[in-house]
């Protein structure tokens, strides 16, 4: 493997700009119109996102 293939890609995270910027994303293109209820993957600037972990958890654990 040569060190360019074995280069890792490293992120802070998101900052404030990358929320505001999908927020604005997704009121532009109306995404969640017409939504009873809007999930997120982590946080979020989308009013009236929830996050997705509680929901997932419950039911990944719920007994079947």
């Amino acid at each position: 493997m040569t060190p360019a293939q074995n280069r890792r890609l490293v992120t802070e995270g998101w900052q404030k700009e990358d929320y505001e910027r999908d927020r604005q994303f997704v009121a532009k293109h109306k995404l969640t119109a017409g939504a009873d209820e809007v999930y997120v993957n982590g946080d979020s600037f989308i009013p009236g996102a929830r996050a997705l972990e509680g929901l997932f958890k419950a039911r990944m654990f719920a007994e079947v």
